[in-house]
């Protein structure tokens, strides 16, 4: 398995921003189109010979992978220049062509956020890393949980804790995965269907990882625990707002105006994806609740890992990966891969119709978001989108690819 797929399983005219994005419309030629991307105020784009690349890369991988829907793509260079793209459909019945503007669910990229936020909990003395959670958290949920008065903060950070996911296949919720996921959730009524199930191993046994969505229901809990303020409020006021991610919000807790993509799955595997569009994103809350664009989430990514958001003792202890088994490591609300263009942080979503992807290289100073409107099991199109790009960015005789 790729690491960076470690998501929530279920299974030249300048716009107002300053930037020009480039991305096919329906004379299927290159024009800018306008965007308004707050996030890149400023921001100079690539040139126009590598946007036309860039382009016709996201629309061939598309094509290749059978991919009906669409996809988006930010990057922004060494250089501090911007690329936003966007080929496809965000809308299949309406046949309405994806914009780089649109927003998509990003499903467990919100851990990041979510990560970001304890850690600055962490920086500003209010909570440490190796607190146990029953310090934050009532006694009764912690006595429902294995090992509950054991489990650390730093431990549901980085899923060596063991507890088990609401949302395995053996649980209650798991079992009817798509009724439930079209209900309405109150956050700590999620922890319910592993209630009295046991723990994938003891937290922190030495060389024991398993991820599980349930660490960040607790985490979320632990934040307004702290705060007295909700999750999304926290979100919003230390990382959004700060950052002028004006397009992201937290899904259901939020209003969201508009310009939401379709999002798409052949669940059944009858061969034609099924809108699936309609899930309750409270069912996922803390651990993948939140809805962004490619051009937020690219900034987000460069602020997070450029130092803004955290300090550096912070941003080091985020970035201490342990070994997840899968060929990379996971750090905290983050995770790591080894590349030809040297190592890479970030995170992957996937969730329904949406799969999502984020990538910084810190040797190269490159960072990388592909936010895609289709679920797919048997292929990995926002990987492929992400080499693709990455080639013609970095090195067109290196890959991801094996």
């Amino acid at each position: 398995m790729f690491p960076f797929a470690l998501g929530l399983y279920l299974t030249q005219s300048p716009t107002v921003a300053g930037l020009v994005v480039w991305s096919v419309m329906a004379t299927d030629s290159l024009i800018p189109a306008m965007a308004t991307s707050p996030a890149l105020v400023g921001r100079l784009p690539v040139d126009l010979g590598m946007a036309n690349k860039l382009q016709t890369g996201l629309q061939v991988t598309l094509d290749n992978q059978l991919i009906k829907a669409g996809a988006t793509v930010a990057i922004i260079n060494s250089d501090g220049r911007v690329w936003l793209g966007a080929a496809g459909l965000s809308d299949l019945a309406m046949k309405t062509r994806m914009q780089p503007q649109d927003r998509l669910q990003v499903a467990s990229i919100t851990k990041t956020f979510v990560a970001t936020v304890v850690l600055q909990l962490v920086q500003e003395g209010k909570l440490r890393l190796d607190d146990p959670i029953n310090r934050w958290l009532p006694t009764p949920l912690v006595n429902d949980l294995p090992y509950g008065h054991q489990i650390t903060i730093r431990q549901l950070l980085n899923h060596t804790s063991g507890i088990h996911d609401y949302t395995d296949p053996d649980t209650v919720f798991g079992k009817n995965l798509v009724p439930n996921s079209r209900k309405s959730w109150q956050p700590q009524n999620l922890l319910t269907p592993i209630k009295g199930l046991n723990p994938y191993f003891a937290p922190g046994t030495v060389g024991k990882w398993r991820y599980s969505n349930s660490n960040y229901i607790l985490l979320g809990l632990v934040v307004e625990a702290i705060t007295s303020s909700t999750l999304e409020t926290e979100i919003r006021r230390r990382v959004l707002e700060p950052l002028k991610l004006g397009d992201t919000f937290f899904g259901n807790a939020e209003v969201i105006p508009g310009r939401l993509a379709r999002g798409y799955w052949d669940i059944e595997q009858q061969g034609g994806p099924t809108d699936l569009s309609d899930v309750n994103l409270s069912a996922y809350w803390a651990s993948g609740a939140m809805v962004s664009t490619a051009a937020d989430l690219v900034r987000f990514t460069e602020a997070l890992f450029g130092g803004e958001l955290l300090k550096p003792d912070l941003l080091a202890q985020m970035t201490t990966f342990v070994d997840t088994h899968e060929g990379g490591g996971y750090g905290l609300g983050v995770s790591a891969i080894d590349t030809p263009w040297g190592k890479a942080w970030g995170h992957a979503g996937s969730l329904f119709g949406y799969e999502a992807l984020m990538l910084y290289l810190p040797d190269r100073r490159v960072t990388a978001v592909v936010l895609l409107n289709q679920r797919e099991l048997l292929s990995s199109p926002t990987i492929d989108i992400l080499d693709a790009s990455l080639r013609i960015v970095l090195d067109p005789h290196l890959s991801l690819e094996p």
